[in-house]
């Protein structure tokens, strides 16, 4: 088929290369570390949980705060903040030092007075308020929220959601948010740096194919040849083809690309490059004995080509085997 209707071949494979290519546009990605283990395996079930649960969720961000806590006017932007973050659906849980002082409010006044709930407008009824906590209280209560001399203050979320996704859109608006605040100095914490891994995860996929490309080009250029440059870019063509279909299927099987199967296309060029290169070699090879184009071609396929397919077979029947494995990515 190869030989007697080559333009039918090719413009078959470019048919299915553009249809299943369309998967990429369902192409998304997520680092949830809990969906590296399959539905119903114990790490990813008390995950969800923990998401679940009144402790707010399982990925934090923390809003570092700097200046005089005790301030009035910035214990109020302080609450302010972490009001407006826990109206946030995908918002499991808030902490944070003005939180407290509402608390310590409902505790010393009655409904109906009107600090109960309320951030005190003196530093002197802030002061007494913390100094009653640091006489009835543990004062190891509030060290995750402020330090000891009241100069910095941490704003504690908690999303329920891992999807990174989520994250990725949660974490910005709340940059958004504090961005015209002075005192706030640092947002960070682990629902930062996952979501910032999936733009990182992009633009290394695509870096990493360029580099790769352009290095395998300049390997066939070599290994047949300074005069092989077209050649070399004819070979590559295929490469980029089965780039296009893996992203595609990922696409339409719902596989979201992370930190593992990013690694697929690589393993891909690898593998591609080395089978390209046995193919060309021995078709270079029947060329020299006086073969024609096509039965060149046909003894190719035959010899090399059989023992490329044995490989690629055996190869798959190992990956085959790891999707019984506990750990998702590497199932998939």
């Amino acid at each position: 088929m190869v030989t007697k209707k080559p333009k039918t071949v090719i413009a078959s494979l470019l048919a299915v290369t553009l249809i299943v290519s369309l998967g990429i546009f369902n192409l998304s990605v997520n680092t949830n570390p809990a969906k590296m283990y399959p539905e119903g395996h114990p790490a990813r079930v008390s995950s969800m949980l923990i998401s679940k649960a009144r402790l707010g969720g399982f990925f934090p961000l923390s809003i570092v705060v700097e200046g005089d806590i005790k301030d009035p006017e910035l214990m109020k932007k302080i609450d302010a903040v972490e009001r407006q973050i826990k109206q946030m659906p995908e918002v499991g849980a808030t902490q944070s030092i003005a939180k407290v002082t509402r608390q310590i409010g409902r505790a010393l006044f009655s409904k109906n007075e009107p600090l109960y709930n309320e951030i005190p407008n003196s530093y002197e009824a802030i002061s007494q308020y913390f100094e009653l906590y640091m006489m009835s209280g543990d004062p190891d209560d509030l060290e995750k929220m402020v330090d000891f001399n009241f100069e910095k203050a941490m704003i504690l979320v908690r999303f329920k959601d891992m999807n990174t996704p989520i994250l990725r859109k949660c974490v910005k608006e709340i940059k958004a948010m504090v961005k015209d605040i002075p005192e706030v100095k640092y947002v960070g914490g682990n629902a930062d740096i996952f979501s910032e891994m999936d733009k990182r995860i992009v633009d290394g996929q695509f870096k990493s194919l360029g580099m790769s490309l352009v290095a395998v080009f300049i390997i066939l250029a070599l290994a047949f040849g300074t005069r092989s440059v077209e050649g070399a870019f004819l070979q590559i063509i295929p490469l980029i083809m089965a780039i296009l279909i893996l992203f595609g299927v990922m696409g339409f099987a719902g596989i979201e690309l992370n930190f593992t199967t990013a690694l697929l296309s690589s393993i891909m060029i690898g593998v591609g490059v080395d089978y390209t290169i046995h193919l060309v070699w021995r078709y270079r090879e029947e060329r020299r004995e006086g073969l024609q184009a096509a039965e060149a071609m046909q003894k190719t396929i035959h010899t090399s080509g059989r023992g490329i397919i044995l490989n690629a077979v055996s190869v798959l029947r190992r990956l085959f085997f790891q999707h019984s494995f506990p750990c998702a990515f590497s199932a998939r």
